[in-house]
């Protein structure tokens, strides 16, 4: 090694990555280097294999330029920035070393290169462990909006981002979750996490990007990405734990599994981990009678699952009633209840039948169940109505009626086949009176089959019957009406908080409180429904339903008051989130503030004064409780007590004292007055001269033993 690159090497504030070729320095390197190069090295290769070019390369933070100079000797073209002139100098000296190199280093700020990325300059950005700086200086909400400047500049993004629970003067800066400052990415997923050497904590690594997917060993290029799987479906379903991805050649699905932010109910997240594992299951064995696409590849880790599987041409259902397209409703049923009675006859039940899980085939010129996640053993719809072949009841009903039913989360409530037009009222009334336990998906198909010939409800319809079909809609009316107060709420809130999902989690908690309030409703008729199917034509006595009237008007009472104590908490809500924001927003002024005043050069050159003022302080302190003749004792247990914390300099002026003849001296100043053969303390000194005082006599006791 050169003497010049010795002394850049030494001159360093610190060694914090290998030197590139120079394996004389590793034991002063500060983190293990290779295993984040072999990790990189792989996307890196991937991506270039895609490209069917060498890439170019920003790396943000390039400290001694390992990672700059071991990717550009794999033939990147490379370029380094870093605000130590100390580093920028070892890098470009080690880059005069390896002349066959493409690579660059340039001496500046992180902050100016991520507000206004170049566009199309880099292929891949490098960013290890540098942004956590950041974050503290301008808050991690300013930095979210510079990566999602910068991940639209670039192809793929590897960040490396430090945590909020390590024991560090940033830490509490850092947002709680440290995927809040890539969030609004396309696409992330934690590749790996590497301990470091300032705390136990790892920190994770991640690839980003808002045009690739990088899963497993996959580099694919995807056209548009949604967090919701269709338009038109009610998009805060999976409170945004599930990211969807397309291109001509595939679909891809990214699900969480986790939540640290607890943002996602523990029910969401149980139901991601069975429905992957169910969706891969079904695709690898598909029971006979259902089409599936093909599986490219599916992974799952700690944290998230995913899978690829080829794209079906074709259209939704949904999509086609909102644009008006012709098709035909007998095509769609008898092709739905062919595959629902093969699933049945594999002891498999889809649960959830609506119309955006339905898709047309163009391929197989057919429509065919979708959501493969869904099926499972379980005879149950994973929402209200949940008895499997009412949800189909309604499932009908929106695809008979899309002028009167509007599909969404909360699912209309007709589950009578008395809204209905001949002969798919003959249909459903037919099944109605089969009784529950000799209900199936293959009695559906069959009296589906001979529909024509099956009398008309009305011919047979008793009084209840016709009640219920009046509640029904009576109800479908009020549900409307929820629908569009609180379409009219979220908009009110998105306009007063467009970016705040944590806080708008607990509006929309009192939201559903208010949709469980007429879910309670609801299931009274669910109730009432599966009574008359057991009972058939009888008629009921009039108790009978008058006691179903009377709970109608006890839930109908309830549901007001639900509606009234929502709007309260609301106000209130909306009052309180304003306070907090105010607060937090103060709290992080200071907080800048003072990182400011840490970081200035007023508070460096004052450093020694403070030393000096407060120990003067402290030794002062320590002789107003004793009198002037034992002034020189406590000058003497206050310098052993700082000793304590450097051993090695206590023993070496332990040692200078012997050798000049001080040792007896010095313990005599120290024990003079006292008795080293019991533990008596005396009573006119402080707490804190009590406790040295005790650490004397056993210094004392060990010096004589010696």
């Amino acid at each position: 090694m050169s003497q010049t690159l010795s002394q850049r090497v030494t001159a360093l504030p610190e060694v914090y990555q290998a030197i590139y070729r120079h394996p004389e320095w590793d034991r002063q390197a500060a983190r293990d280097c290779q295993p984040r190069l072999e990790v990189i090295s792989d996307v890196c290769q991937r991506l270039s294999a895609e490209l069917k070019r060498p890439l170019r390369i920003l790396d943000l933070g390039c400290a001694q330029g390992f990672f700059s100079l071991s990717l550009a000797s794999q033939g990147a073209t490379v370029t380094g920035i870093d605000f130590q002139a100390e580093n920028i100098a070892l890098c470009r000296a080690l880059a005069q070393e390896n002349p066959e190199l493409s690579v660059t280093f340039i001496q500046g700020r992180i902050e100016e290169m991520i507000a206004e990325p170049p566009p199309g300059q880099y292929d891949l950005v490098l960013g290890l462990s540098v942004f956590h700086h950041i974050v503290h200086l301008h808050g991690w909400p300013q930095v979210q909006q510079w990566l999602a400047r910068l991940m639209d500049a670039v192809q793929v993004a590897i960040f490396e981002l430090a945590q909020q629970q390590e024991p560090l003067y940033w830490g509490p800066s850092q947002p709680d979750d440290p995927r809040s400052l890539i969030e609004h990415c396309a696409f992330y997923h934690q590749i790996a996490a590497f301990d470091t050497h300032l705390s136990p904590v790892h920190r994770p690594m991640f690839v980003a990007s808002n045009y690739w997917l990088l899963l497993g060993d996959i580099c694919w290029r995807f056209d548009e990405w949604r967090n919701y799987p269709y338009r038109g479906v009610y998009r805060e379903m999976h409170y945004g734990s599930r990211r969807y991805y397309f291109s001509d050649r595939f679909v891809g699905k990214l699900i969480d599994f986790t939540s640290p932010d607890n943002r996602i109910p523990a029910e969401i997240l149980d139901r991601n981990k069975a429905e992957l594992c169910q969706e891969v299951n079904i695709l690898q064995h598909p029971p006979a009678g259902l089409y599936v696409p093909q599986l490219f590849a599916h992974g799952k880790d700690q944290h998230q699952g995913w899978l690829l599987m080829s794209r079906l041409e074709g259209e939704l259902l949904s999509e086609l009633q909102m644009t008006h397209t012709e098709f035909s409703v007998d095509k769609v049923l008898a092709d739905i209840l062919q595959q629902t009675a093969a699933l049945e006859h594999a002891g498999l039940y889809h649960d959830d039948i609506r119309v955006w899980n339905v898709m047309y085939n163009n391929q197989q010129q057919n429509f065919m169940l979708i959501d493969y996640g869904s099926i499972s053993e379980v005879p149950q719809d994973c929402v209200w109505p949940h008895n499997i072949f009412q949800a189909f009841f309604i499932f009908v009903n929106e695809l008979l009626i899309p002028g009167l039913v509007h599909p969404g989360a909360a699912r209309p409530v007709l589950l009578s086949p008395f809204h209905l037009s001949p002969p798919y009222a003959s249909w459903l009334y037919a099944f109605w009176q089969t009784p529950v336990a000799g209900w199936s998906f293959r009695l559906l198909a069959d009296l589906f089959a001979c529909r024509a010939s099956l009398p008309a409800p009305d011919v047979s319809q008793n009084g209840l019957e016709a009640w219920l079909k009046a509640q029904e809609l009576h109800l479908l009316q009020q549900a409307q009406q929820n629908t569009d107060q609180s379409r009219q709420l979220a908009a009110l809130v998105q306009q007063e908080q467009p970016t705040d999902a944590d806080r708008l989690a607990l509006l929309e908690q009192q939201c559903r409180q208010l949709e469980n309030g007429y879910q309670r409703y609801e299931q009274t008729l669910q109730d009432l429904s599966v009574h008359l199917a057991v009972v058939g034509k009888e008629d009921l006595p009039t108790r009978e339903g008058g006691k179903y009237y009377y709970l109608y008007l006890q839930k109908k009472k309830e549901l007001n008051e639900f509606k009234r104590k929502f709007r309260q908490q609301h106000s209130q809500e909306i009052k309180l989130l304003q306070t907090i924001e105010e607060m937090e927003h103060d709290a992080w002024l200071a907080r800048h503030e003072v990182a400011l005043i840490y970081q200035s050069q007023f508070w460096k050159i004052t450093s020694p004064l403070r030393f000096t003022f407060r120990y003067t302080k402290k030794f002062y302190l320590f002789c107003k409780h004793f009198d002037r003749e034992k002034s020189p004792k406590i000058l003497f247990i206050f310098i052993l007590n700082k000793l304590d914390k450097t051993p090695d300099l206590k023993h070496r002026l332990k040692s200078i004292a012997k050798k000049i003849g001080l040792g007896n001296t010095i313990r005599n100043i120290i024990y003079k007055n006292t008795d080293p053969k019991n533990n008596i303390v005396p009573n006119n000194i402080s707490e804190s001269a009590r406790m040295i005082y005790s650490r004397i006599k056993i210094y004392k006791f060990n010096e004589d033993k010696d």
